[in-house]
């Protein structure tokens, strides 16, 4: 618990603006570890954590709060390629893409979790969905995300979407949605505004993009940005 009690003390020390409170937690009350039943939760975290040693899961950590392998080798100390090799046998325990968004949203959360008081015996596939089925059910799990997301009109949630989907880079965000990077930039800062959270944060940006792809609309995220022609959005003014 002590790592997890530190990332969440800096996550609150970096996202305070002055004369402003923020939730250890990144999302409060809407924080998956305060929605998900405890005990589920943590049966489901170990299952999923089940195959890895401590040296791989720290790996794990690293490199998925920090956003890349560069990064995660400076915080552990070790070489870059160290780091990226054992990413590579990570990978094939979990026989799942790590390059995936929501891969990496479930792998945080599970990083995330308690301990089950008893240890797990065997291992779990991550789901083809964004939450476990065993912890939320669809119906609850789009009641949490609808109301997580419910302040974004269509042009910052789609917005949102797509650049959470590209790990935030805002670059390739842009190029999807046809946006000037400014424009998008904007619109990113609006959505932290009207949201309250600080998207800087790893956690905040899983949960949000696990959020984004429970009720996403089908299709690509960047085809249901509102236009009326161009690069020119149809709707109200930020």
């Amino acid at each position: 618990m002590i790592p997890t009690a530190w990332a969440e003390a800096g996550t609150a020390r970096n996202s305070a603006a002055t004369g402003c409170l923020v939730p250890v937690a990144g999302l409060g009350a809407h924080g998956l570890l305060r929605v998900l039943p405890v005990d589920r939760l943590a049966a489901w975290s170990a299952a999923v954590l089940q195959p890895f040693d401590r040296e791989q899961r720290r790996t794990l950590e690293a490199w998925l709060r920090s956003g890349s392998a560069q990064a995660a080798a400076h915080a552990l100390d070790v070489s870059e390629g160290t780091v990226r090799s054992r990413l590579r046998g990570i990978s094939a325990l979990l026989a799942a893409d790590l390059d995936s968004p929501t891969v990496q949203a479930q792998l945080l959360l599970a990083l995330r979790a308690p301990a089950p008081p008893e240890p797990v015996a065997s291992s779990v596939r991550l789901p083809a969905s964004p939450l476990p089925p065993e912890l939320l059910d669809p119906g609850q799990a789009d009641r949490w995300a609808s109301a997580l997301l419910e302040p974004l009109d269509t042009r910052l949630r789609t917005a949102l979407r797509c650049w959470l989907g590209q790990r935030g880079r805002t670059a390739p965000a842009a190029t999807e949605l046809g946006l000037h990077r400014a424009t998008l930039t904007a619109w990113l800062n609006k959505c932290g505004h009207v949201l309250g959270l600080d998207l800087s944060s790893a956690t905040v940006r899983a949960e949000l993009h696990l959020a984004a792809e429970t009720i996403a609309p089908p299709g690509d995220a960047a085809t249901a940005l509102p236009r009326r022609g161009g690069r020119t959005y149809r709707g109200a003014r930020p």
